[in-house]
């Protein structure tokens, strides 16, 4: 049975504007390992926009807490081990091995107060909780980056993809939806369009695809173009900065345009201390390449445009 920490950094009455629950886990490189995790990259992005930031997580008693910048606030289910993954990169893409896998997050695991954030991002990276956890939310905003329900583990601890079989449960009670084309199955992105109030399908180097108001509209999002060092983390980036944009500005357009400018910096680096912050995010109009400023680009016309189908995408098929 898991134990629960609180430690100072936990103050029930500090109700968070941004949420993210899902495992905090170690990524190995080489011979070392560095931080990861969806919920640890989308509440560091926060935190570095300068909003009140929390993680509900869970992991072993080994994980270094210090790791995180002192402000975040932090509710860590403590079991025996924490999560830690092994990738290897291939010409076809990366492939992934689970060395250990914490325990998975129980409801009774977030403070009461913050089940009302202002922002709760659901990022899970290996069935990390029950998805019926979404029933206990009270946001003004809810987003669901669904990966962790589309892995499963095979021989070897090897990593494979798998349907999102509760996607109907889900999807239709989370406002914004954000998926990486490499998590989904084909099968799966036609039925995410039909049933999500926005939908974005990141795809990397090529840019995203916005879809709203279940699939009737459409708008490619382009990507801005950096020096790659590791695209790890690039994805949760673009989710958490989606989320505060969007909550902002109600604009899905402008907001996934923002997403991409700042899950760009992420890739110049290795692990969180790439995650950009204010002075990235106020670079974008001046520093920015004309052809790549969110500011130039013309997407004022995006509100009457109809739904282009998602393009196929050859994977292998999902277990």
């Amino acid at each position: 049975m898991a134990a629960y920490r609180n430690n100072a950094r936990l103050v029930e009455i500090d109700r968070p504007h941004f949420l993210s629950i899902g495992r905090i886990c170690f990524d190995v490189q080489g011979e070392g390992r560095i931080l990861g995790g969806s919920a640890a990259y989308s509440a560091i992005l926060a935190r570095n926009l300068g909003y009140r930031s929390a993680i509900v997580t869970s992991a072993g008693q080994d994980f270094p807490q210090d790791t995180f910048p002192s402000d975040i606030l932090l509710k860590i289910q403590v079991g025996e081990v924490t999560t830690t993954f092994i990738n290897h990169s291939t010409q076809h893409g990366r492939d992934q091995f689970v060395r250990s896998i914490a325990s998975p997050i129980e409801p009774v695991s977030i403070p009461e107060s913050w089940l009302e954030s202002d922002i709760v991002y659901l990022c899970p990276i290996l069935n990390d909780f029950d998805p019926d956890i979404i029933n206990c939310l009270r946001p003004a905003l809810v987003g669901v980056a669904p990966q962790g329900w589309m892995r499963t583990v095979g021989n070897r601890g090897r990593v494979y993809k798998r349907r999102f079989e509760e996607l109907e449960m889900v999807v239709p009670q989370a406002d914004v939806v954000i998926v990486s084309e490499e998590d989904a199955c084909p099968e799966d992105l036609q039925k995410l369009t039909q049933h999500s109030h926005i939908l974005v399908v990141t795809r990397g180097r090529n840019g995203a695809d916005l879809f709203w108001q279940w699939g009737r509209h459409h708008k490619h999002i382009p990507a801005f173009g950096r020096e790659e060092i590791d695209e790890t983390g690039a994805g949760d980036v673009f989710g958490a900065a989606f989320l505060l944009r969007y909550e902002e500005t109600k604009d899905a357009v402008e907001s996934a345009l923002f997403a991409s400018w700042m899950a760009s910096f992420v890739v110049q680096g290795r692990g969180t201390k790439a995650i950009p912050g204010k002075a990235e995010m106020l670079m974008a109009p001046e520093a920015a390449p004309e052809h790549d400023s969110i500011y130039n680009l013309q997407f004022l016309s995006h509100r009457k445009q109809h739904i282009e189908i998602p393009r196929q995408i050859d994977h292998a098929p999902c277990e």
